[in-house]
């Protein structure tokens, strides 16, 4: 399913991330007297990463790659289909809050000035990995043509 429709997968994972690189860069800094911001609501943070996460077919090609080289999946019975899907979810999960709890721990250290660097930065990637992800859409699809032939 994912090979089938890369290019439309790509295409659409790749505008969702240029946009909220977009979203990224126009995000303004609090001043230092300003009160924080109200955050967004915990599904809307899960619906966001999530589709981040999702509309990126490299990073499940990347899984099944490696399960292919590492011979994971051959031979597997649902429960232990299970306990591999829950193994990634519990790891992902692990390394999301390690970062949630990096991030809060040391974001007070962060000056103004530091965070207006840091949007523009990770605003910037965003965007540009975005627009790459777009535009290999287009190159993926245009080896599959071409391969036919």
């Amino acid at each position: 399913f994912l090979t089938a429709h890369q290019r439309i997968i790509s295409l659409a994972g790749g505008i969702i991330i240029a946009l909220l690189g977009v979203l990224i860069l126009r995000k303004k800094s609090l001043a230092p007297d300003q009160p924080e911001q109200k955050a967004l609501p915990l599904p809307a943070c899960f619906a966001t990463a999530f589709a981040a996460a999702i509309a990126n077919p490299s990073t499940i090609l990347s899984f099944f790659a490696a399960f292919a080289v590492l011979g994971i999946g051959s031979n597997l019975t649902a429960a232990e289909g299970a306990f591999l899907i829950a193994g990634i979810l519990l790891g992902t999960g692990c390394w999301w809050a390690l970062l949630s709890a990096l991030a809060a721990r040391f974001r007070s250290r962060v000056t103004q000035k530091a965070g207006k660097i840091l949007n523009l930065i990770l605003g910037t990637l965003m965007l540009l990995s975005g627009i790459m992800m777009a535009l290999q859409a287009f190159s993926f699809y245009s080896l599959l043509c071409f391969k036919s032939i």
